[in-house]
């Protein structure tokens, strides 16, 4: 804290040298006049004081009588006479004067006045008057009213200007002097007037002394001269150039002894500065006293103490470091010292008076300190002790500034914000008044108050207090952009950061929130240069901190590093420091991805010092690529992870993440019992088993997918038997369109030891049956086999039941990511073929996609299943096979909506068929309307468009008794239900659809033209032209499917499911009742939606 010290020096009235440096006062009998004017000022100021100036008359007159041509009493006289506005008794004054001194400045000041106006001579007089009696404020007043601006003439602007030095003005006076002295060059009174002024700001020089001395020897300035020399002797100090120009004064005046006393005085000084010179420690005190005066505390305290050592009784010295020790804020050593001094000088009080200043600034100290610390108890005693204390009259600011505060804790704000109000009024430069003022209106929130405020402050504290206003505004601009996010308005939010930051552009996380904004707007040049000019502005370590926040987040980590390197080590922080702990371990951790095989035999233990993130990252980054060449690091990471802490969030990703990695490494259990983890964790702990399978409330895509893989990695480790019976009826003409089918599914599923996967056997037992022909509908006869053309023996009436029997046989394997098959139709139908298919599933950004080549069996009706015999001939014709290639896409991310599209190109081919050729593409979208574990509702739409070469549709020899319309297009709008609840699982959909079919023309016999040709011939006898004819056909349709499933115990699972479809030329009715025999007993939940098995011949 700086201390200002204020010393009081007693200094001889202005007043007194001002008469006393007259030229009457230095006459050759000026001991009698010098004596006068004295006692005229003690008198005058005596009777002001009494509050009696009407007495000064009276003082004047009586002096007078002892003095009656002494030209400053004539000239008071006169001045007295002017207040009474008696122009006469003035000049009467003013032609005495011209006959006893007619040179003197009384005389020339009076003739000045008596031209001046009446007003002006009063008002000068009443000046002169109240210069006498010490008033000078109030002579300086009656001064302005006497001449607005200041006077030209050479005398009465000489008294104008002493009178305002007199008032305290005397650099104005100087420059007012200097002016007159460039308007009157020669003029010898203006010059002393000029040096006298400079003496009394102690500006004057050798050369003025020298001017002076010279000027004594002036006829008319002389004595003037030679006594303002002697004034400023007492100014001198006993320095060897002052004591040359004593000399030199002396050697042409010898006379004076004044300025020889002084002479002597000052020699003696110097003579004993010369002695105690010697002294190695005074040496030292004086280099400590001039630090003090060059304004350096430390160093004086160093030089002041070193020279302790020989001088502990100088008071200059001890009260020396008092004042060093003080300067330094040291307020109890400096008491101390002040102590010293004063007992070493005790004839003095300045020591004293020191002391006082320093215990002042001491309870200054204090209380701001019981401020900070809230000890409110001992505010009152220390502010009672800074009142009682005398500086506290010179420190009035102090004083105003510790009130205001103690008001304040007091909780008395109304009394605080008045004291510091007033402080600011009475000193406009009181900067901690404003400081306070704008913590109270800051503290109120109240915006125009605080506006107001900063308005009405002066330039000085405006200036000083700008850039925390300008914080506040910026402030005010990021409470408006929070209520703006609250209502929803990102757009406001911005405009109001962007005025934020223009008023506090170096806030770095004001810069920080808007950079954020810029990054979601995909303004990251913009997000760029913001913090470039912060940098430049601003280079702090939150600059930096922020900095490297942003850098980070847009994984730039090296760079980040960067940024954090810049923070100087002693201004890191614990957050700063723990950003680049992580960042340099992810560097670590980066490398050791790039090829983590390496990275455990490089860095082997990084995996052990990662937290759970990282954890997470590595896994994720392993299970990408492993192998089962990588499954000995399953212990590694099943040490890791059970060293996790549970209740962190990221452990339940660990523990998927390593779920992952084991699946890829063909440790299905240990997949499987990870996967558990992992929900268990994700779910905040589960008891009960079963609940892992149910899906709960804060289930997100995560839980599913982990159920998922647990699911799958169940399976992949477990056998699985499906036994069912599946029936499916689908109406038409008996004997030729319709069939009835009974299938036994025996389904065995074996998952591989060495990958995820399974292979398959299976064994269905298929009964079918056509019903039986009437061969008397001759419509259905000439349109059956060859019975159009049968001509001799052919057979009528109801024919045998077309029923048939076989074991469709099938072996495959099935993998994540392909699968394959080949079996027979079923064995011991009327025709068995070879069928089978192979897949590939793979992924194109965010679709998945299925590719596939088949051979399957048309299992639609007796004819294209199982083949037929012509009752009419020896023929045989059908089982048709459909061979093709397809690709299937869909996209599902989980969420609300999904799509789903097929496209391919299929062969037809049969014994004794015409061959086909198909194309199909068939899309579909769904909307989750709503889902939970019970109960979920999917809503879609589905659009299928396909078309064969040639209609073959018919039952005639060498068609293929299958529907394949020329173009067939429909559309519908499939709902479906579903849901899990305890043991049960279910599944219920509807749907509504229209399609439009165009049918072409066909021969009745495709493969045999002889036999078209016969036909051809006898159309004249039977009437049938032997071409089906083209044409179109379509309309509305809906169907119904559902599904149930029970799980009876850890192995057993028994389910049932029915389909019915209607429309205008398809009407099958299906329904299949299934157990599953899970070997190893996992206790998996039934499947959510049921999963029924189905014929191999329909895979």
């Amino acid at each position: 804290m700086v201390v200002k010290v204020v010393s009081v020096v007693t200094k001889i009235s202005c007043l007194v040298w001002f008469m006393m440096l007259s030229p009457l006062a230095h006459s050759q009998e000026n001991t009698a006049d010098e004596q006068s004017v004295r006692l005229l000022e003690e008198r005058i100021s005596l009777w002001y004081q009494r509050g009696r100036p009407d007495r000064v008359a009276g003082v004047v007159e009586q002096m007078l009588r002892v003095n009656p041509q002494s030209p400053v009493l004539l000239e008071a006289q006169a001045s007295l006479a002017l207040q009474e506005n008696n122009q006469q008794r003035a000049r009467e004054i003013l032609a005495t004067l011209e006959q006893v001194a007619p040179q003197h400045p009384s005389t020339i000041r009076l003739q000045q006045t008596v031209g001046l106006s009446q007003e002006q001579q009063s008002a000068l007089g009443d000046a002169r008057i109240l210069s006498l009696a010490g008033r000078y404020e109030e002579a300086v007043s009656a001064l302005d009213r006497a001449f607005p601006e200041p006077p030209i003439q050479a005398d009465l602007a000489v008294e104008y200007w002493q009178i305002r030095t007199q008032a305290g003005e005397a650099e104005a006076a100087l420059a007012g002097l200097t002016n007159l002295q460039q308007r009157y060059p020669n003029q010898r009174r203006i010059e002393l007037a000029v040096i006298r002024t400079r003496l009394v700001l102690g500006e004057i020089t050798p050369e003025d002394l020298r001017r002076v001395q010279a000027l004594g020897r002036d006829s008319v300035v002389g004595i003037e001269s030679l006594a303002l020399w002697a004034r400023a002797a007492n100014s001198l100090q006993p320095e060897r150039g002052d004591l040359d120009l004593l000399r030199e004064f002396l050697a042409e005046y010898p006379d004076s002894n004044q300025v020889r006393e002084v002479y002597e005085r000052l020699g003696a000084e110097y003579e004993a500065q010369q002695a105690l010179l010697d002294d190695p420690d005074y040496r030292k005190q004086l280099r400590g006293l001039q630090e003090l005066e060059n304004e350096n505390p430390e160093a004086a305290e160093a030089w002041l103490r070193e020279a302790l050592a020989t001088r502990r009784d100088d008071p200059e010295l001890l009260g020396g470091l008092g004042y060093a020790t003080m300067r330094q804020g040291r307020q109890r050593e400096a008491i101390r010292w002040f102590r010293l001094a004063a007992a070493a000088a005790p004839d003095t009080t300045v020591w004293l008076e020191l002391e006082q200043v320093a215990t002042f600034w001491r309870d200054v100290d204090l209380f701001d300190e019981a401020m900070l610390a809230g000890e409110q108890a001992k505010l009152g005693a220390l502010l009672r002790s800074l009142r009682a204390n005398p500086e506290a009259e010179f420190q009035p600011d102090v004083m105003l500034l510790r009130e205001a505060r103690y008001a304040s804790v007091l909780g008395n704000e109304q009394r605080a914000q008045e004291l510091y109000a007033q402080l600011v009024a009475e000193n406009p430069d009181s900067t901690p008044a404003a400081w306070a003022l704008f913590a109270t209106y800051r503290d109120a929130d109240d915006p125009q108050a605080m506006t107001d405020f900063f308005l009405s402050l002066s330039d000085a504290q405006a200036l000083e207090i700008a850039p925390e206003y300008q914080r506040w505004q910026a402030n005010q601009r990021v409470i408006a952009a929070d209520q703006a996010v609250a209502e929803g308005d990102l757009a406001l939010e911005y405009q109001e950061l962007e005025q934020a930051h223009n008023l506090n552009p170096t806030d770095p996380w004001l810069v920080a929130r808007l950079v954020a904004l810029d990054e979601q707007a995909g303004r990251i040049q913009l997000a760029e240069e913001r913090f470039a000019k912060l940098l430049q502005m601003n280079a702090s370590a939150d600059s930096y901190f922020a900095y490297a926040l942003f850098l980070a987040r847009n994984d730039r980590e090296e760079e980040a590093l960067q940024a954090l390197a810049e923070i100087p080590a002693d201004e890191q922080t614990e957050n700063t420091l723990d950003m680049q702990t992580r960042l340099e371990l992810n560097q670590r951790v980066a490398r050791f991805n790039e090829d983590w095989r390496r990275g455990f035999e490089r860095d082997p233990g990084l995996f052990s010092e990662v937290e759970v993130g990282q954890v997470v990252t590595i896994v994720s980054t392993m299970a990408d690529s492993a192998t089962r060449d990588d499954q000995h690091l399953l212990e590694q990471i099943s040490a890791r992870l059970s060293e996790l802490d549970t209740s962190e969030p990221d452990t339940a990703a660990a523990y998927a993440e390593g779920a992952r990695f084991a699946e890829a490494v063909g440790a299905t259990d240990q997949a499987y019992t990870w996967s558990l983890q992992a929900i268990r964790l994700q779910r905040g702990g589960v008891a009960d088993d079963r609940e892992l399978w149910r899906a709960a409330a804060t289930d997100d895509w995560r839980v599913a997918g982990l159920q998922s893989r647990a699911q799958r990695m169940a399976e992949n480790s477990e056998a699985v038997l499906y036994l069912a019976f599946d029936r499916s009826a689908k109406g038409g003409t008996p004997g030729i369109s319709e069939l009835q089918s009974d299938t036994l599914l025996i389904d065995l599923r074996v998952p591989f030891s060495e990958r995820a996967g399974h292979w398959f056997v299976r064994v269905d037992p298929t009964w079918v049956d056509a019903g039986a022909a009437d061969l008397d509908d001759n419509f259905w006869r000439n349109r059956f086999g060859t019975g159009l053309v049968c001509e001799a023996d052919c057979p009528t009436g109801v024919q045998p039941v077309s029923k048939d029997f076989g074991v469709a046989l099938g072996v495959g394997v099935e993998f994540e990511d392909w699968w394959a098959d080949i079996g027979r139709s079923p064995i011991g139908f009327n025709r068995s073929t070879w069928v089978g298919g192979i897949g590939l599933r793979t992924t194109a950004g965010q679709f998945g996609l299925r590719w596939n080549a088949e051979r399957r069996i048309l299992s639609s009706t007796m004819l294209s299943f199982a083949g037929q015999k012509d009752p009419f001939s020896d023929y045989s014709w059908g089982a048709v096979t459909r061979n093709g290639l397809g690709v299937s896409a869909s996209w599902d991310q989980g969420e609300r909506f999904g799509w789903w599209g097929s496209l391919g190109a299929e062969y037809y081919t049969g014994d004794h068929v015409a061959s086909n050729h198909r194309w199909y593409a068939y899309q579909g979208g769904y909307m989750r309307a709503y889902d939970s574990e019970p109960f979920a509702v999917t809503v879609g739409l589905n659009t299928l468009f396909w078309g064969f070469d040639k209609d073959l549709s018919q039952s005639t020899f060498g068609q293929g008794n299958y529907y394949s319309p020329e173009f067939y297009q429909s559309v519908s709008l499939p709902v479906t239900i579903f849901g899990r609840f305890s043991r049960w699982s279910y599944l219920l959909r509807g749907s509504i659809g229209y399609s439009d079919s165009t049918l072409a023309a066909s021969e009745f016999f495709p493969t045999r033209p002889d036999i078209q040709q016969r036909a051809l011939d006898i159309s004249g006898e039977t009437g049938i032209d032997p071409i089906f004819l083209e044409g179109t056909g379509g309309g509305k349709s809906h169907s119904l499917s559902a599904v149930i499933e029970y799980q009876i115990n850890h192995h057993w699972y028994v389910g049932f499911s029915t389909s019915l479809i209607r429309s205008d030329t398809f009407v099958p009715d299906q329904g299949l009742i299934y157990l599953r025999y899970h070997f190893g007993g996992n206790n998996l939940p039934v499947r959510r939606p049921p999963q029924p098995p189905s014929r191999y011949v329909d895979r």
